[in-house]
């Protein structure tokens, strides 16, 4: 390996940020080991819901391999999609952090501009996420379509609280006056 290659592989970009390829390989794999988890409490809170595994709506836990493959593209589209529509509603010439500051900006903060530069692309991932795993779900278990998107609204509400109370501990340790939240 070359030392300009090594260089893009390891070195931060010119905000001093690390490389937007490591940040998107780091949130999936984390996502993907976090969201298998999840995915088992999701499937025990639909099974608690419906009358228990056993009961006719009930859904089986899904095996180790197939579970990660489920949390895998459901990371990948929670990653992907929110990238991919900030860079096309940012102004042309300008990066993200630069559009991210601006967002910030009291003169600049309008509920419109909020919604479009931080919720809307998640909220879009999210919808699009619920119907993808609500598919796979009927695939790779032996799971109707609805029972499926029931199961994956359960996933998505449990991975929202465990992303607050995640966030919630990450902001105890580092404290409100760490130079991440400045």
């Amino acid at each position: 390996m070359n030392f300009e290659m090594a260089a893009f592989l390891t070195s931060p970009n010119e905000s001093g940020e690390m490389p937007l390829h490591w940040q998107i390989i780091i949130a999936v794999g984390f996502g993907t080991v976090l969201g298998r988890v999840i995915l088992n409490a999701a499937c025990g809170l639909f099974n608690r819901l419906t009358g228990g595994v056993n009961s006719q709506k009930g859904v089986p836990r899904p095996t180790f391999v197939k579970g990660l493959g489920i949390a895998f593209v459901h990371s990948l589209i929670m990653v992907i999609i929110p990238l991919t529509l900030e860079s096309i509603l940012r102004p042309p010439g300008t990066n993200r952090k630069e559009w991210l500051e601006a967002a910030e900006q009291p003169a600049a903060v309008t509920l419109l501009g909020v919604l479009a530069s931080l919720i809307a692309p998640y909220l879009v991932a999210s919808l699009m996420s619920i119907v993808v795993m609500g598919a796979m779900c009927q695939a790779w278990l032996p799971t109707t379509l609805g029972r499926g998107i029931t199961l994956a609204v359960c996933y998505q509400v449990l991975a929202v609280l465990a992303g607050i109370v995640l966030a919630s501990v990450v902001c105890w340790l580092l404290g409100a006056s760490h130079l991440f939240f400045r």
